[in-house]
């Protein structure tokens, strides 16, 4: 990990971050995730990197332009950033709208990089038999669109 760390070229990143439009870099998360984990469908406030540094991951990715038919939670609940459509089994009962999602698919393998527009929606998935380690830069500050 030391080595995977040491080998990202900040350089770029900061060269991406103004090619943006935002002012360097605000955050940097690392996630780590067992073999089949995931997370719900939701967006992120802020640009961002996406990288992968080791295991694998894919990803479900819809525009802001779609969030109708994800179903969002309302503005003052506590999850208001995540969308109740299920990726995996969707409820198409109870959000018939979410027959016409149209998304993009993003398998990333270590030494990949995401770019996440803010507002995009995303579904992430680990791989089955990957444990995996990325991390995320996220762009300029929370203002930054």
């Amino acid at each position: 990990l030391e080595a995977d760390l040491a080998a990202l070229d900040f350089q770029w990143l900061r060269k991406m971050s103004a090619k943006c439009g935002c002012e360097g870099l605000y955050e940097v998360n690392l996630w780590a995730g067992a073999s089949g984990g995931y997370t719900p469908i939701h967006y992120d406030t802020t640009q961002n990197f996406l990288c992968q540094i080791s295991g694998r991951k894919r990803l479900l990715l819809f525009p802001p332009n779609q969030t109708h038919l994800l179903y969002p939670f309302p503005a003052w609940h506590p999850q208001w950033d995540f969308a109740m459509v299920d990726a995996e089994v969707p409820d198409t009962e109870r959000f018939p709208a979410c027959n016409r999602l149209s998304g993009l698919e993003a398998d990333l393998e270590p030494g990949d990089t995401l770019f996440l527009p803010t507002h995009y929606w995303h579904y992430v998935k680990q791989c089955e038999g990957d444990e995996t380690i990325s991390l995320n830069f996220w762009l300029g500050s929370k203002k930054c669109e």
